[in-house]
């Protein structure tokens, strides 16, 4: 009877702290999201405001097949976004990537150190879907984390049902 009172809390616990630290992580993630399109929503006009950074960097277009698509063209836009550093959009359509296409560099714009828009020549804009921070890793590092001693305590609840004579 004692062992069943042991095991029975392990799960619960684990099974919470399995929720809690995909909750914690699926969180930070909408709020990274959200956080992009904002900015890209405020460094978007052809005359951006003060706090928004514009750089030129260089740029290229590439295109691959793939038989995971039948074969079908799929376009990236690679920008080097500083000396050992690029950013790839993936997954692009052909009318996406066609205004960057022949151009060495685009216009890299920035805000709060992060980028948020690429800018081709004629003004069309790309967002840059995600902003990557020290905060989104360590807040989804803790929730992993979280997820995993959940699953732990699951791992021995379970193993302890298992054991216990009948």
């Amino acid at each position: 009877m004692l062992r069943r009172a042991v095991r029975e809390p392990l799960l619960i616990i684990g099974l919470l702290l399995v929720l809690v630290g995909a909750t914690v992580a699926l969180v930070e993630l909408h709020d990274v999201r959200a956080q992009a399109d904002r900015d890209y929503a405020h460094c978007r006009p052809a005359q951006p405001p003060s706090d928004c950074t514009s750089r030129r960097r260089p740029s290229s277009v590439e295109t691959s097949r793939s038989s995971s698509n039948a074969f079908r063209a799929e376009y990236a836009l690679v920008v080097e976004t500083g000396p050992r550093s690029t950013l790839s959009l993936t997954g692009l359509e052909r009318a996406e990537v066609a205004p960057f296409e022949g151009a060495p560099s685009v216009e890299v714009r920035s805000r709060n150190g992060h980028t948020t828009a690429l800018v081709a020549a004629d003004g069309t804009t790309l967002e840059v879907p995600f902003i990557f921070s020290k905060r989104l890793f360590v807040i989804t590092g803790a929730g992993a984390a979280v997820g995993l001693l959940g699953a732990g305590l699951v791992a021995i609840g379970l193993t302890r049902v298992n054991r216990t004579p009948r």
